[in-house]
């Protein structure tokens, strides 16, 4: 599912023990979080659009 690949992916590049050099920059981090807040709930609003429960 999308929602779980895009939060497993933000975690692993963040995480500077297990990407070592490669991690994220905090600037990045940040924005990498702010895209996933916003792609989740877009994703959430459009699941309960096309079950019906929002209009």
């Amino acid at each position: 599912m999308f929602l779980s690949e895009i939060l497993v992916q933000t975690l692993f590049t963040s995480n500077k023990k297990l990407m070592g050099e490669f991690a994220n920059h905090t600037w990045v981090k940040y924005a990498a979080w702010f895209a996933t807040i916003v792609l989740v709930t877009l994703n959430i609003y459009l699941i309960l659009q096309t079950v019906g429960l929002l209009k």
